[in-house]
């Protein structure tokens, strides 16, 4: 940002070596309630150079068009803070996942690494436009009876057009009911890795 005082002559000394296009005050006086009116205008102190992974409070319901599943199809959000800059080729991940029991302890699940699904494409990679842009990465989705709502299959989401084998896909299936605290991770070319843990409580019906 650039301001230049009414009255001082045009382009005079180093003036004419900057580059800007300055704005113009008449009052010193008023100088710093300028800049910070310009500041508040042009800046959002919310920014920052990084993602940020949140959930998405409500559920889509949807079909797998490759799995043919139906039901429940639940996100994390993954935000991108910077203000000029779009992530590129970001994947994600289950970096961790361990079964909680009736007594609070708990047990890490040995799980392959695969990439997890981003919604509504099928390719592994994805870019993230700035300014709080974001896209939806599949989490979970749990698969039920419309009927009695009766809870058949719980799956975390992973991207099954890369999976070459049902063994491999289906130890990603989580036995229910249950509790699992599942830490989330996404890698981009120019960001920092992102990661968010969230619990997740299965019972035998949908609430």
């Amino acid at each position: 940002m650039a301001f230049q005082e009414k009255g001082i002559k045009p382009e005079d000394g180093i003036l004419k070596f900057i580059q800007a296009n300055p704005e113009l005050f008449s009052d010193r006086s008023t100088l710093p309630d300028i800049v910070a009116k310009k500041v508040k205008k042009k800046w959002n102190p919310k920014w920052r150079n990084e993602l940020k992974l949140k959930k998405v409070g409500q559920p889509i319901n949807a079909t797998d068009v490759k799995t043919g599943d139906s039901g429940h199809y639940y996100h994390i959000k993954v935000e991108n803070l910077h203000q000029r800059n779009m992530a590129r080729n970001c994947l994600g991940y289950i970096e961790k996942i361990e079964k909680i029991d009736a007594l609070g302890k708990k047990g890490e699940i040995e799980l392959p690494v695969i990439e997890l699904k981003w919604a509504n494409v099928t390719h592994l990679m994805v870019r993230i436009p700035h300014g709080k842009r974001f896209r939806k990465l599949d989490a979970f989705h749990v698969v039920y009876d419309p009927q009695s709502k009766r809870i058949e299959k719980v799956k975390l989401g992973i991207n099954e057009n890369y999976v070459d084998c049902s063994p491999i896909g289906d130890k990603f299936e989580l036995d229910f009911p249950g509790e699992y605290k599942i830490i989330y991770v996404v890698y981009s070319d120019n960001f920092l890795q992102a990661r968010a843990t969230f619990k997740l409580r299965i019972g035998e019906k949908l609430d």
